[in-house]
């Protein structure tokens, strides 16, 4: 062969080969882009102050916010699944932080929705590999321990913590970088268990948690019944009842998600710490029905009805208010109503209206009257969910 058509080859293959890996990158490629923008109006707004560690009256104030969610998801012939989630977030309400705008009500659940910093970032990359006809999985890479933990299936429009997918009690938040295995040895049994680091340079022993989920072999009456527990060591805590002591925080889950009857699904959470230390002192309680727009002949829509309760458990509820003989106290409660409104298959509304009573424990100080606190907080807003 010539060294003229010798090169001619070389530039043809140098040229081919990554349009050949593109393309085989590309092949079963899914994407999944969202977005969610929110209107909210609360009254009172409370914003906490860092400076002075309280939450300050801002009166009534609205606020508009924004969640842009890609994924992309690639599946190779062995069954292995890689898989990239990016979130993006911003919102108008400065001081907003991770419990909703505009009012940053108490309740120690982080969302995950909502953030006081705009950015983008990436939530999950990791892969998947299946094993024996799918009964196991492993996942090696960083992701959501929310994605598998607790999720409430029925409660995808909540706006509440207490009620929405996110797991009602796991923690621990930030990146997390690890090893998960799911084993399922029928299709009624689930096991879900993980390990991980945040920090990928300097592993350790950070966080893990386990999860076992029932799910009813009745066909027509679908149900999960889910019990978890969690327990975080980062850095070490220290336990409520010992400042000198450190100790690993955690806890354990109830989550129950069940068909009543056609058109009428039942949700109940429950998580309360095991070991307490000063930042796990939370038992938290959720409630709801949704109501399948089947029973007025919209098939697509929904209304969701929730109750939930917040409190402090043990020696942190007695110290809540540092002694103080004329303030007790009180669980802080949550109300939740919302109407979800499927416009086309690409579009939903949802309107809802928050109620919560006693928030941070009837603990917040009403700026604006001298010696009262904050009774309640009355919240309605709209969202807007986009789907391609």
């Amino acid at each position: 062969m010539s060294m003229k058509k010798l090169a001619v080859l070389s530039a043809v293959l140098v040229l081919a080969v990554p349009v050949w890996a593109a393309e085989s990158l590309l092949k079963d490629l899914k994407i999944e882009p969202k977005v969610n923008i929110r209107f909210q109006s609360g009254n009172p707004s409370l914003v906490y102050d860092e400076a002075n560690d309280a939450y300050e009256n801002r009166g009534q104030r609205t606020a508009v916010g924004a969640l842009f969610d890609i994924t992309f998801t690639k599946e190779f012939e062995s069954g292995a699944v890689v898989l990239l989630n990016l979130q993006g977030n911003g919102n108008t309400q400065e001081g907003a932080k991770s419990n909703g705008v505009p009012i940053s009500a108490w309740s120690g659940l982080n969302s995950g929705f909502w953030s006081a910093d705009d950015g983008v970032n990436v939530s999950d990359l990791n892969i998947s590999q299946p094993f024996l006809d799918n009964k196991i999985s492993v996942i090696v890479g960083k992701f959501g321990t929310d994605t598998y933990l607790s999720a409430n299936e029925a409660g995808e429009f909540f706006e509440t913590n207490l009620f929405n997918p996110d797991p009602i009690f796991i923690g621990v938040g930030g990146d997390l970088y690890g090893l998960a295995v799911q084993f399922s040895p029928t299709e009624y049994i689930d096991i879900f268990a993980s390990y991980q680091a945040n920090d990928i340079d300097n592993i350790g022993w950070d966080y893990a948690a386990a999860e076992l989920t029932f799910k009813l072999p009745i066909k027509g009456n679908e149900g999960n019944y889910r019990i978890g527990y969690w327990q975080n060591n980062e850095s070490g805590q220290t336990l409520i009842d010992d400042d000198a002591k450190k100790a690993a925080a955690s806890g354990f889950m109830l989550s129950i998600d069940q068909k009543i009857v056609d058109g009428v699904l039942l949700f109940g959470r429950y998580g309360a710490p095991i070991t307490q230390t000063q930042l796990n002192t939370l038992n938290a309680f959720g409630l709801g029905f949704i109501l399948e727009g089947s029973l007025w002949k919209r098939a697509d829509d929904s209304v969701g009805i929730g109750f939930g309760i917040v409190s402090l458990a043990g020696k942190a509820a007695d110290e809540k208010f540092g002694g103080n003989k004329d303030k007790n106290y009180q669980s802080e409660t949550h109300f939740e109503l919302y109407y979800n409104y499927k416009a086309s298959d690409a579009i939903s509304l949802s309107p809802a209206i928050q109620y919560i009573q006693n928030p941070q424990g009837g603990g917040i100080e009403d700026s604006t009257m001298l010696g009262s606190y904050v009774d309640s907080i009355l919240i309605y807003g709209i969202r807007i969910m986009l789907g391609f």
